[in-house]
């Protein structure tokens, strides 16, 4: 059987010039020594001779940084643990006979100098794990995250604050505090070690390639080539295949004598241009942005956008939106981050969404609808992730349908019923790939033609309005190529074919036909999309644009189009076809 002593605090020396926090602290760490656990700091000066710092190598950063979880409350300590001497609410616990109401005391503070009280949330926190904590640690969250509530088994051995206080990555946390405030007291922080003049120039340099980095991913540029190799000042001739990165930065500093000065004189291995660096940095942006999307929401309720595509490699990335309105009534909505699935099913996908909320200080109990396509995995009513959702979270959560999406659905739809639209849309597809022919491609003069996209109707109305406009040109080319002695037997029989078709009356009243409902379409395709529309607004605009095209059936629309056609086939003769019947 184990059994654990603790010490009672010593008293505290009056001519002792150390704080008392740092008092607790050592007394803290000389239990963990007592209790015969391993300490953190005891390896620290036996491998630091040892290692090679090198760029590339993943770098920590300690001493003075320190970076504070997104879901902290705001009432927490920034530069030393909050304890508030407040009235502290009572929590019920227990059930039937058994109830009782228990609170939070300021006696336990005692003993714990790392114990810290959130008012907000009615929880007790770490300071140490808070702010010297790995974010991506394995080791309980309680007292980082959601805080620790449970006032009826806080004091007990093997469970709440001595639980916590035993371990390890606690101790890692407890140790990393003290040596912060070590290095305040003594002045031996790093900023105040480096020269200030050479921490100016330092600063300089690193903006130098953070403003690169910045350009080259708002921008969605390629930031690597074949290799990373670095900038030669002595060398005219670069080498090629450095990429975007490289190449930009010995511009910068061709600009820039400070900049390229300040390059001269620091150590080969600290360039900081390496792809490990450009992917720190790309990294930290965007947690910046993710934070300030994060705090803009504030305790705001939100909508859950959600939409996936298949990669090379078989892997889903999901694209996590946000839709909320901020405290000065403004609607926003954000690209909240792109996480990645293994598997494909509903639960899997359910997962994915809630981790990634949390992992970014969201709470998904704050959503109050969700909006996906109408796939059967993520809108299925049974089995899909929208009803993952709700029962994982146990409340209703209503789904949506993207309006976007349910009117391609339509469009594709009509599309497909008809088999004189599916013939025009072939024959629309055909005439793009002869023309994207590289012998035929350098003779055709007009407009480039779109390829008709399955995926989005609006690629039909665009592959429409390419051919209206390029008609001469293309009847041009199809002319020259079926009697061009040069080209191949097939493709000459290919350019009559499609000419013939082309121009014949029935195309050019389906192409116009369509081109008139597609385009009475675009706006509600476009407002849709669009960040600012609301439910409200979606519904008004698709049943107006349902009454236009139902004004369409009217004898003027349809002379208007007739009209037209004929005129585009002036040596076509309009008669009408005999009906067929079968002979028995």
């Amino acid at each position: 059987m184990l059994i654990t002593v603790r010490r009672s605090p010593a008293p505290v020396d009056e001519t002792d010039s150390r704080s008392l926090p740092d008092i607790l602290l050592e007394e803290s760490l000389s239990d963990a020594k007592d209790q015969q656990v391993h300490s953190p700091l005891d390896d620290v000066d036996k491998s630091e001779d040892d290692k090679n710092v090198h760029e590339n190598d993943s770098v920590q950063l300690s001493g003075s940084h320190i970076q504070t979880l997104p879901t902290s409350p705001d009432d927490l300590g920034s530069e030393k643990p909050a304890q508030p001497l407040v009235s502290f609410p009572l929590t019920l616990f227990g059930h039937g006979n058994q109830q009782q109401k228990r609170a939070f005391c300021a006696k336990w503070y005692q003993g714990r100098p790392w114990l810290e009280y959130s008012v907000e949330q009615d929880a007790a926190y770490c300071f140490a794990c808070r702010k010297f904590g790995n974010p991506d640690s394995k080791c309980e969250t309680t007292f980082v995250a959601s805080g620790f509530r449970n006032w009826k088994v806080a004091c007990m051995s093997t469970k709440g604050f001595e639980k916590h206080a035993n371990c390890k990555e606690h101790m890692w946390n407890m140790s990393r505090w003290l040596e912060r405030s070590r290095r305040q007291q003594g002045n031996k922080e790093v900023s105040t070690m480096v020269d200030s003049e050479q921490l100016k120039r330092n600063r300089y340099y690193f903006s130098a390639i953070m403003d690169i980095v910045l350009f080259l991913a708002a921008n969605e540029l390629p930031f690597r080539g074949d290799n990373d190799t670095a900038p030669d000042l002595n060398d005219a001739v670069q080498s090629t295949g450095c990429g975007l990165f490289l190449k930009l930065f010995d511009y910068t500093m061709q600009r820039d004598p400070k900049l390229r000065e300040i390059y001269r004189t620091i150590p080969r291995n600290a360039t900081y241009s390496s792809h490990d660096i450009q992917n720190d940095l790309i990294s930290a942006m965007a947690e910046t942005v993710t934070d300030a999307i994060v705090n803009e929401m504030g305790k705001s309720l939100f909508t859950l956008k959600v939409d996936g595509t298949r990669d090379a490699s078989g892997r889903e990335n999901l694209s996590l939106v946000v839709r909320y309105v901020t405290d000065d009534n403004q609607i926003k909505e954000r690209l909240l981050c792109m996480p990645s699935a293994d598997a494909f099913d509903a639960e899997s996908l359910s997962l994915v969404i809630l981790e990634s909320l949390s992992a970014v200080g969201l709470d998904p109990l704050r959503i109050i609808s969700q909006c996906y396509d109408g796939a059967s995995v993520m809108s299925g009513c049974h089995n899909g992730v929208q009803q993952k959702l709700q029962q994982k979270l146990g409340q209703q959560i209503p789904y949506v349908h993207c309006y976007n999406h349910r009117l391609h659905l339509v469009v594709v739809g009509v599309v497909s019923a008809s088999q004189e639209l599916r013939e025009f849309f072939d024959l629309c597809d055909c005439l793009y790939k002869f023309v994207k022919r590289p012998n035929v491609a350098v003779l055709y003069t007009g407009h480039a033609l779109k390829r008709v996209l399955q995926q989005r109707w609006s690629g039909h109305l665009q592959s429409i309005c390419s051919i209206l406009e390029s008609f001469s040109d293309i009847t041009d080319l199809l002319q020259e190529m079926e009697v061009c002695s040069r080209a191949a037997a097939d493709v000459r029989i290919e350019a009559a074919g499609l000419l013939q078709h082309i121009q014949s009356l029935q195309f050019i009243f389906i192409a116009k036909v369509m081109y008139k409902v597609l385009n009475t379409l675009k706006p509600a395709d476009k407002l849709l999309q669009s960040r600012e529309i609301d439910l409200l607004s979606a519904y008004r605009l698709i049943n107006s644009t349902a009454e236009i095209i139902k004004d369409m059936r009217a004898d003027n629309t349809f002379e208007e189009m007739w009209s037209y056609a004929v005129a585009a086939v002036p040596e076509v003769s309009v008669t009408k076809r005999k009906r067929k019947v079968c002979s028995r």
